[in-house]
């Protein structure tokens, strides 16, 4: 496909690629994935692109045009074969942007539109489609903040749990909380990236000495838990009756309300002599909850 841009004196080939069934990115959790490359010319040109999809399986639309120099929104809508559409959105001006998870209603061949938005808009573009098989999680958009995070859940043996790592939860202790947003900030990221492997494997052991130095130095009891209140919010968004987590070193379970419990793991230590080593394995199964220790984790 050849295409030009009088305006700005440019002359641009387009190499396409024969049809292909969409591609699993890993056969354990067979999610497919699509690409497309396209190029919008004038203020009246629309794209359709097409694929295959099953009943129940899980769509996601990501695109990115960020090579875009000026305005780059492009306007999205999804259709099914009788022309419904399913779903919508502008990425922003980033110039990138993804749709919250659809449910393919049926078998069947459905569309990609992309249609200007802004008036300047000439210039290419390109999104993924993802497939994924029924009952996964997605990102759910906007999770811009922490009240708009999305829990991890798992549902079986007919209830539903929510994973988490738990240190997001310790809201007292603030020193840690202080540290967890430095480390994620994209900023703080990039300079210690650009740093040399030794410097930063410094830095690693430094930061892990302190935290076991701070675990030494303060007796079990009084290490900072989670806030119950933050926990039992978490559970009611995200329709859980319990919650598992780590973090603490305070391997037990507890009822935090009516109806909603946390259980929490071990850390593994065999090695500290001045107490008795833990290493438990929380096994789920249809009777409940049981704490195993590895020698007995893999036995049914």
């Amino acid at each position: 496909l050849v295409t030009t841009d009088h305006d700005d004196n440019i002359l641009r080939v387009l190499d396409g690629n024969p049809k292909a069934p969409l591609a699993a990115d890993d056969p354990a959790t067979n999610v497919l994935h699509g690409y497309g490359r396209g190029f919008l010319t004038t203020n009246t040109d629309v794209d359709y692109w097409s694929f295959t999809a099953s009943r129940g399986q899980l769509l996601t639309l990501a695109v990115d045009n960020s090579a875009f120099p000026d305005d780059g929104r492009i306007y999205w809508r999804i259709y099914n074969e009788a022309g419904n559409q399913l779903a919508e959105f502008l990425n922003g001006d980033s110039e990138q942007g993804q749709n919250g998870p659809v449910t393919i209603p049926r078998d069947g061949r459905y569309y990609v539109l992309a249609q200007h938005w802004s008036p300047s808009y000439r210039g290419e573009y390109r999104f993924r489609v993802s497939l994924a098989p029924p009952g996964s999680q997605l990102e759910s958009e906007d999770n811009n903040n922490r009240d708009q995070s999305d829990p991890v859940t798992l549902t079986a043996f007919g209830q539903t749990a929510l994973l988490t790592h738990g240190d997001e939860l310790c809201l007292d202790d603030v020193e840690y909380q202080r540290f967890r947003r430095q480390v994620r900030d994209p900023n703080w990221q990039r300079q210690i990236l650009a740093q040399p492997l030794s410097t930063r494997r410094a830095f690693a052991r430094q930061v892990r000495e302190q935290s076991e130095a701070s675990h030494r130095d303060t007796d079990g009891d009084r290490w900072t838990d989670i806030d119950p209140a933050a926990a039992v919010h978490w559970l009611t968004q995200a329709g859980a009756g319990f919650m598992i987590h780590g973090h603490t070193h305070r391997p037990a379970s507890q009822t935090l309300a009516p109806g909603l419990e946390r259980h929490v793991l071990s850390d593994w230590d065999l090695e500290d002599s001045t107490r008795a080593g833990r290493a438990e394995v929380l096994r789920w199964t249809a009777d409940g909850l049981e704490r195993r220790p590895p020698t007995r984790a893999a036995r049914r």
